[in-house]
């Protein structure tokens, strides 16, 4: 769904000396052993598009099968369905992926969001992640990581993009 392929997370997950994120729509279990079998170490589990009890049971089974969920918010609603799961990770997407938003958002939705999260989780703000300030702001509210996409993907120098976002966060750390 985001225009990557089983092979080709296979490959990265062969190549690559770190953790491999499946970023797409998991809805079901076959999905997380699938994701298994591609090699990846973690998958993007996302509260607004699964119903509390299923998420629950997803996430449950990407932990009993190696797998590091990271589950996905965007709302105070979302958050309240995943109070009750012990989380490592959470991510604070700042787009509504349910209006399919492309661009245009800003970090706000972290910075509102990430001072409710439990302490000691470690707090992904994805999308929305255009300069090095908007990574300044998100690692302010909390936030360890950035997922960013669209940036780096649209920048002249994707490569220097990449460093400028990484250095950014790294001050923080």
């Amino acid at each position: 769904h985001f225009g990557g392929s089983a092979k080709l997370l296979e490959r990265i997950a062969l190549s690559a000396a770190v953790p491999v994120l499946r970023k797409d729509f998991i809805v079901h279990r076959e999905q997380l052993a699938e994701s298994v079998d591609m090699g990846a170490s973690a998958v993007l589990l996302i509260a607004s598009m699964i119903e509390r009890d299923t998420l629950a049971r997803l996430t449950e089974d990407a932990l009993k099968l190696g797998l590091e969920p990271l589950v996905e918010i965007h709302s105070f609603e979302d958050l309240e369905k995943i109070r009750h799961l012990e989380l490592s990770l959470i991510g604070i997407n700042n787009r509504n992926i349910l209006d399919l938003e492309t661009d245009g958002g800003t970090v706000a939705t972290t910075e509102r969001i990430a001072g409710y999260l439990p302490s000691g989780v470690f707090i992904v703000s994805e999308s929305s992640i255009q300069c090095p300030e908007d990574v300044r702001r998100a690692a302010s509210a909390g936030a360890g990581a950035v997922l960013v996409g669209t940036a780096i993907l649209r920048a002249a120098d994707p490569a220097e993009m990449y460093r400028s976002l990484a250095d950014a966060i790294k001050r923080y750390q």
